[in-house]
């Protein structure tokens, strides 16, 4: 079960995000719609890695299946981050303590398949768009 403060804290971050996407998204040629575009970026990789950390920590107390719930949200909601490798490394892992071979095989596929992924740079450069000074 989470605290209070641990389920607080995660809701914000999602309307921090919700509220920085919107208005990037809402008034591209504001002069704040790159800093909403970067912070919104960070937002997810923070969040991404909060999740991780989290999973790392069941995993680090043999919950393997909470350690896997952790990653499978990682993979749901934050594909597109670099977390998503760590994610399945600990799925992978999680699943090899559980004795499930089936599983660590679908992983193990997953990540050959996933060995031509673009790279964060990548990433980054198709979510930033090019900068236009607002007017006057």
């Amino acid at each position: 079960m989470q605290s209070p403060i641990s389920v607080r804290n995660s809701a914000s971050n999602g309307a921090t995000s919700w509220n920085l996407n919107s208005s990037g998204f809402r008034f591209p040629h504001s002069r704040y719609a790159n800093d909403a575009r970067e912070r919104m970026y960070e937002l997810i990789h923070a969040q991404a890695q909060y999740e991780i950390n989290t999973a790392m920590y069941y995993y680090k107390r043999d919950a393997y299946i909470a350690a896997i719930n952790r990653c499978q949200t990682v993979l749901n909601d934050f594909q597109s981050t670099d977390q998503a490798e760590e994610a399945l490394q600990i799925m992978k892992d999680s699943y090899k303590a559980l004795g499930m071979e089936d599983k660590v095989k679908d992983i193990e596929r997953i990540i050959e398949a996933n060995q031509n992924r673009p790279s964060k740079k990548t990433v980054q450069h198709i979510i930033q768009a090019p900068q236009v000074e607002a007017p006057q």
